[in-house]
């Protein structure tokens, strides 16, 4: 199995499954966020990259 990547490079399954866990990561890690902040656990600012995990798994 393979996937165009933006450049047009083709992506393994290897490849995807990486992307996948780093964009699963960044999920779990900012829904956690969002409820810790939401309790007051964290003061201050909190942005989360809500939509943009493609992006941030691709760096």
């Amino acid at each position: 199995m393979t996937a165009q990547h933006a450049g047009g490079l083709p992506l393994s399954k290897d490849e995807l499954l990486n992307v996948y866990r780093k964009m699963r990561t960044i999920r779990d890690l900012e829904e956690r966020l969002h409820v810790d902040f939401g309790r007051g656990d964290i003061p201050g600012f909190v942005h989360l990259s809500r939509a943009r995990k493609r992006r941030a798994s691709a760096s």
